[in-house]
C-alpha cells in the first residue's frame, strides 16, 4: 500500500509491532510524523501570534518549504527516492523565499504535471503494457477503461483476469472484479488518475500489491484478505496526481 507521501506499505505493517521490532530511525521517522508536528507546530505559531508573545511572520516566510524538506528527507529514509521530489521542490520554495531565484515553483508545476499527463497518455496509447494480452486470447481478460470528466463504470467477469489499463482525467472510473478469476500468474492493473479518482473492488480471495506512485494525490489499500488460500496478487501501478486510486473488497 502507497500512502499520500509516496511510501509503500503493506497490511503487515497494520499489525501491533512487538518489543525491538521496527526500532530503526526508518520505524519512526515518517512523513505522517514530520506532518503531525506540522500542524502542531503551526497551531502553536498562531496561538502565540495572536496572544502578541511572539512575532510569526518571519517564521511563516520558511515553514512551508521546511516542511517540503523535512518530508522528503523522511521519505528517503524510508526507502524512497521519490523523497528528492519533495527535497527539490522544498528547495525550490526556499531558494525563492532568499531571492535566489526568480522563476516560482508553482509556475513550473502546472506546465510539468501537463507534461507528465500528456506524456503518459501518449505513452501508454502506443506502448503495449506488459500484462496486456496478445493474440487470441479472451478480450474480457483485460480491461480499459478512459474517463474525461465524466464517469466510467466496468465490470470484470472475465474467467482468466490479466489485467487493465484504467486513465481518470477530472473524472471517475470504477473498476468491479469481484466476479472475475485471476489467472494463475497474477495480473497488473495500470492506473493513471490526475485530479480525479479511480475505485477498483477486489475479491477477498485476492492479494493487492500496491506501487501506485502519489504525487499531491493518494493510494489506499482498504482490502480485507480472506483467510485461507489466495488465488493470486494483484499488482497495481500507476500516478495518482492531485487524485486518488482506491482498492477495496
Amino acid at each position: 500500500m502507497s500512502d499520500e507521501f509516496g511510501l509503500r506499505t503493506s497490511l503487515r505493517d497494520r499489525a501491533p509491532r512487538s518489543a525491538g521490532e521496527g526500532s530503526g530511525p526508518a520505524a519512526w521517522f515518517s512523513p505522517r510524523l514530520i506532518l503531525g508536528l506540522a500542524i502542531v507546530a503551526l497551531g502553536s505559531l498562531l496561538l502565540l501570534d495572536n496572544l502578541n508573545v511572539i512575532e510569526a511572520d518571519p517564521i511563516y516566510r520558511f515553514f512551508f518549504p521546511g516542511v517540503l524538506l523535512a518530508v522528503g528527507i523522511s521519505v528517503l529514509v524510508q526507502g524512497s527516492i521519490w523523497g528528492w521530489v519533495w527535497i527539490v521542490g522544498g528547495g525550490w520554495v526556499l531558494a525563492e523565499k532568499l531571492d535566489y531565484v526568480e522563476l516560482s515553483f508553482f509556475q513550473l508545476f502546472l506546465p510539468g504535471a501537463l507534461l507528465l499527463v500528456g506524456g503518459s497518455l501518449v505513452y501508454r496509447t502506443f506502448v503495449r503494457p506488459s500484462s496486456a494480452p496478445s493474440g487470441p486470447e479472451d478480450p474480457a481478460s483485460y480491461v480499459r477503461a478512459f474517463a474525461v470528466m465524466s464517469g466510467n463504470e466496468r465490470r470484470g467477469i472475465a474467467s482468466t483476469f490479466r489485467g487493465g489499463d484504467l486513465a481518470a482525467f477530472m473524472g471517475g472510473v470504477t473498476l468491479d472484479l469481484r466476479q472475475a478469476k485471476m489467472t494463475p500468474e497474477g495480473a497488473v492493473l495500470d492506473t493513471f488518475a490526475f485530479w480525479g479518482g479511480i475505485e477498483i473492488k477486489v475479491p477477498e480471495s485476492w492479494q493487492v500489491r500496491g506501487e501506485v506512485i502519489p504525487l499531491m494525490g493518494g493510494f489506499e489499500d482498504k482490502t480485507r484478505p480472506k483467510a485461507g488460500a489466495v488465488e493470486g496478487t494483484l499488482v497495481i501501478r500507476g500516478f495518482a496526481i492531485m487524485g486518488g486510486v482506491e482498492v477495496s473488497n
